[in-house]
Formats: structure tokens, sequence, C-alpha cells
């Protein structure tokens, strides 16, 4: 029997080819849910599917308005029964001929036959607002999941190799083709089921592809006096003409504090946003 993984690559291929039909047949669960949080009074594929006639239609819905020119499929996370890709798009929305380049999340979880029994996606939707012609505002992304932390943070120095930050964002200098490394320290806090102050740093690289890969290992300390381990990856993407990057974050916590337990076994999600001009960070996480 293929494992999952293999099984998550074979889907993937079957949707890249536009065998849509194969896909739903051969690797839905009958029960399959599948998610895209976001503004749905914008961009009517956005919402919730549940079972293999309404996750038909989705793909209906969604070729009726996004035509994909380019699709990566850059990390594969292989935890057993779920598995979770990063990686990136191309897409032409339909109504405008404009192209968004977004970058994804996507959780695909497996039951004991090896069929999807769920799939959430987690897609930069703020670049596929900008391609129809419209601005996110203010609107929040509808993420599935339990909240587990609201943080803020402000950057508080940047450790460069060869090329400034600075010089990079007044576009005094461009990106190399190598990319460009910087540790960026930040602290402030983080409320909600975790509560207390937040430092850390992040080992990004800045790619020549407009991409940040993101590397971050920071600690909680919680206001009752306890330390939590957070180990961070994911992308940014920067949003065109403004100082702002969209941030797609996957989170694993790790803790020895009885308190805190229920952290270690459990996989997070976040998003959020890095305002390059003031140095202020906002992220919310949530757990699955």
């Amino acid at each position: 029997m293929p494992s999952n993984l293999e099984n998550a690559k074979k889907a993937y291929e079957l949707f890249l080819r536009g065998d849509i039909q194969g896909l739903i047949a051969e690797h839905l669960a009958d029960t399959c849910r599948y998610s895209i949080p976001g503004v749905k009074e914008r961009m009517p594929w956005i919402g919730a599917y549940e079972g293999k006639q309404q996750i038909a239609d989705f793909f209906q819905l969604l070729s009726q308005h996004v035509e994909f020119t380019g699709w990566e499929n850059r990390e594969w996370i292989d935890a057993g029964d779920t598995i979770v890709v990063l990686g990136s798009t191309v897409a032409r929305m339909k109504s405008t001929g404009q192209e968004a380049r977004a970058e994804f999340a996507e959780v695909l979880k497996y039951n004991a036959q090896g069929k999807l029994v769920s799939f959430q996606d987690y897609h930069d939707t703020a670049s596929m607002l900008a391609a129809l012609g419209q601005a996110l505002a203010t609107e929040s992304h509808a993420m599935p999941g339990e909240k587990i932390y609201e943080v803020d943070v402000d950057i508080t120095g940047a450790t460069d190799y060869g090329v400034t930050l600075e010089a990079i964002l007044s576009g005094k200098e461009k990106v190399p083709l190598q990319g460009a490394r910087f540790d960026v320290a930040f602290e402030g806090r983080a409320k909600g089921r975790l509560t207390g102050k937040v430092r850390g740093v992040d080992y990004l690289i800045m790619r020549a592809d407009g991409r940040t890969d993101l590397d971050v290992r920071a600690t909680i300390e919680t206001d009752d006096g306890h330390r939590i381990a957070a180990q961070i990856g994911g992308v940014g993407a920067p949003r065109a003409n403004e100082p702002i990057v969209d941030l797609i974050e996957h989170v694993r916590l790790t803790t020895a504090a009885a308190n805190y337990d229920w952290v270690n076994a459990r996989q997070m999600f976040a998003l959020g946003t890095a305002n390059l001009a003031t140095g202020k960070i906002h992220v919310e996480a949530y757990m699955q």
C-alpha cells in the first residue's frame, strides 16, 4: 500500500494534469472536507465543501475564475496521517487578466485506507485580491482551528551578511542571485491561550525571485513563569508597492512544563504581516 506522502504526490500530479475526476475518484474519501479561508464576497470559490460532489463543484467554480499558470510544491512535510505541502503559485484572474503570485500551505489528512478525509488550503489571498483589483482592507482570514495566540512584536535589530536590509528595502541594492541572509531579532508579547513575553530571531533568506524563506527560533515566557520553545518555518510574500510582507507559517511548540504539555503534540499554522516601514509584526496562530 502506498504511503500517504506517495498518495499526496500522486494527487497533485492528477490536479496539475487537470484530471479532477480522477483525483476525486481515486484519492478522496466519501466524506472528505475541503476548506479555504478568505473573503467569499470577493472570491466566490472561498469556503468549505463536504463530500465528493461539493468538492467537484468547487473545482468547477475555481476554474471559472482562476487559471493557474505556475505551481511549485517546494516542501513536503510527512507527519504520518497528515501531510503538509508548502509552495507557491502563479494564477491569472480571468475577470481582470491580472496575475497573482501567492504562497500557500496545504494540510492533507488521511484515513487508515489512504484516502483524503480533510484538505485545508491556506493561500495568500491578499495577492489574489490585488489581481482582482480589490483591497483586503481589515477583513481577517477565517482560518479553521482554535486560535492559540496573537503576537505583536517589534524588530529590534538585523545582522546582515554582505548587503544590508536597508539597502535592499530602499532599492539601492538588489537581492543577489544566491539570496541574502539576515538575522532579524524581535521581541514583544503574546496574548490568548498563551500569554507572555516573546523574543527570538528569524534567520531569514531573501530570494531573488521575491520570496522570503522564514526560519524562526523564539521563546515564549508565559506570565505564570514557564518557557515554551517555538520553531517556525514558512514564507513571506511582499505586497506590490507596499512595505508589507504577508506571512504564512507552520509552527512547532515544545516544552516540558506540565501546564503546557498540550502544545507538544499538535500542529499549528499562523498568518500575519510584517510592516518593514514601522518594524512591527503581527501574527495569529491556530491549532489544528
